[in-house]
């Protein structure tokens, strides 16, 4: 009976209540090992069975006396009844309440926005430029971000459909492409640079005591987790102190550039690269604003090496090697032709 207990013998005497007390204890112990469903249907199914083999309004008529035991027999078939009802109840209580909570679970499942968060697995991409020269980076969302020898940048391979977000560690360049519902944000140290659509440097040298944001083109929000955010414009620069650990905002002096002279860390080579390529690489490295005049002929040639030099000595070269002319402000240099 271990294996198959509901042969049609045992079924038989089970309904007539001839089990005995081990059998009717095997028989509970195998029916508790069934699914919730398959116990309700048993049940059903047999008690449908009693009903119909103790009703007495489709019996011949008979001997009074087997009436009687019929009678009898039924009353004490209903005690037994009574009895093996409560046992697999107890047994089928447990199955129908996870029963009924589940189907409950399934009625009225959680709306979208109750259901608990799915850990969703997301790919970052750690960009380092290990060479000696400017390397050019193209993100998902189309902006480019220059890195410098050493520098690290790190972002997801997809971004989320709220924001842009990513960490960088050394020098870089970005070109944001401009997008009004989700924000570009640049993580480093403790600040947070946050742009909708703009070009702007970041010096966050890990063996610098500060970090440096300066602006090209547009608006660039400068936060930091203790003191606001600063905002900057084309020219501005904000500096944080790592040793201080203040942020400091700082507008262009109104002096003549062609005095400045300012030598970046990493030195470029040019050998007959197209003017217009040549100014754009100038205006990363150099971090001022080159603007070409519509006059200029975009095919001319150049060639020379900008290691040790300054913005004012370059421009000089080449215009000793085509015939252009420039004009330095506080803010850029313009580019025109010699005429």
């Amino acid at each position: 009976m271990k294996e198959q207990p509901l042969k049609a013998e045992l079924l038989s005497r089970l309904t007539k209540n001839q089990l005995s007390d081990s059998e009717r204890e095997e028989f509970l112990q195998w029916l508790s090992g069934q699914t919730p469903d398959y116990q309700k249907a048993f049940l059903n199914a047999h008690l449908t069975t009693l009903g119909k083999l103790h009703s007495s309004a489709d019996l011949p008529i008979p001997a009074f006396q087997i009436l009687k035991d019929r009678i009898q027999k039924k009353a004490n078939s209903t005690k037994q009844i009574r009895l093996w009802i409560g046992r697999v109840a107890a047994v089928l209580i447990p199955f129908a309440i996870y029963f009924l909570a589940l189907r409950q679970e399934i009625k009225d499942p959680i709306p979208l926005n109750k259901q608990p968060a799915q850990l969703t697995s997301i790919k970052i991409l750690n960009v380092k430029n290990t060479g000696s020269i400017n390397y050019s980076l193209l993100l998902g969302d189309k902006s480019e971000v220059i890195l410098e020898p050493g520098a690290t940048l790190s972002y997801p391979e997809k971004f989320n459909s709220t924001k842009r977000e990513m960490a960088l560690t050394g020098k870089a360049f970005f070109k944001v492409r401009h997008e009004k519902l989700r924000a570009f944000i640049v993580k480093s140290t403790d600040l947070s640079i946050v742009v909708l659509g703009t070009s702007f440097w970041v010096d966050a040298s890990s063996k610098s005591m500060k970090t440096t944001v300066k602006v090209k083109t547009g608006k660039v929000g400068v936060q930091h987790r203790t003191q606001g955010t600063l905002y900057l414009l084309p020219g501005e620069t904000a500096i944080y102190s790592k040793k201080s650990g203040k942020l400091n905002k700082i507008s262009p002096k109104h002096t003549d550039p062609l005095t400045i002279d300012f030598h970046p860390t990493t030195a470029l080579s040019f050998n007959g690269t197209p003017i217009k390529n040549v100014f754009e690489e100038l205006s990363i490295n150099y971090k001022v604003n080159i603007k070409l005049d519509p006059g200029i002929d975009t095919t001319l040639k150049v060639s020379l090496n900008t290691r040790g030099k300054s913005i004012s000595t370059i421009l000089k070269e080449i215009t000793n090697q085509h015939p252009i002319t420039y004009k330095m402000t506080t803010k850029s240099i313009y580019i025109k032709p010699n005429k």
